[in-house]
């Protein structure tokens, strides 16, 4: 499909550019046509792999349901928002429930941390390339309450993805206001560990 796109626009710039130019001006519109086509053909693979990106976070995301509906992951229900293969930044969302309140009402310390955990590992596991990166450090800075019929939006981004190391940094929002309730730094080991007993 790419190369057919590429081809039709290579010809049709061509055509373009052989009605107006000539002699010497021709072979620098070629000159420029061809750094045209290699922008392009940038563009185009950074596309697929943005693509490819959010279709392997949304059915990883979509697998909670299914195989961790009982456990912490699938009972935060969190939500796909958006990702970004240049940036290295994955959000979700998570709706405050009334299990994860604390005894003044609002989201839980914990779940605030979990939802980090949750976003920041999924984020980890597709850029490692990995089924399962066990969390090595988790700090989480709290700076306002998340209240029950708010959601909780988590932004994440890798501040490094080396080969055997993740670092990210993260961002909690309240949805309603887009005020800033917490933030969090994360370390994850790349190698993945789910087959060992």
């Amino acid at each position: 499909m790419n190369q057919k796109i590429m081809q039709k626009i290579d010809n049709e710039t061509r055509f373009q550019y052989s009605k107006k130019v000539s002699g010497r001006e021709r072979k620098d519109g070629d000159k420029i046509m061809i750094e045209m086509k290699n922008e392009l053909e940038t563009v185009l693979e950074k596309t697929a792999e943005q693509v490819a990106m959010e279709q392997t976070l949304r059915m990883q995301i979509d697998e909670i349901y299914e195989k961790q509906a009982n456990m912490v992951n699938g009972l935060m229900e969190p939500k796909f928002r958006e990702c970004s293969y240049e940036e290295k930044s994955l959000t979700l969302c998570f709706p405050v429930l009334e299990w994860e309140r604390n005894r003044a009402g609002a989201m839980h310390g914990g779940m605030i941390g979990a939802a980090f955990d949750i976003a920041m590992g999924y984020l980890t596991r597709y850029l490692a390339g990995q089924n399962f990166a066990p969390t090595i450090s988790l700090e989480t800075v709290f700076l306002r309450p998340v209240p029950m019929g708010d959601t909780l939006v988590i932004c994440v981004r890798a501040n490094l993805a080396g080969r055997k190391l993740t670092h990210l940094y993260g961002e909690g929002y309240l949805e309603s206001s887009g005020k800033l309730a917490a933030t969090a730094t994360a370390s994850y080991f790349n190698e993945d560990t789910s087959e060992r007993s």
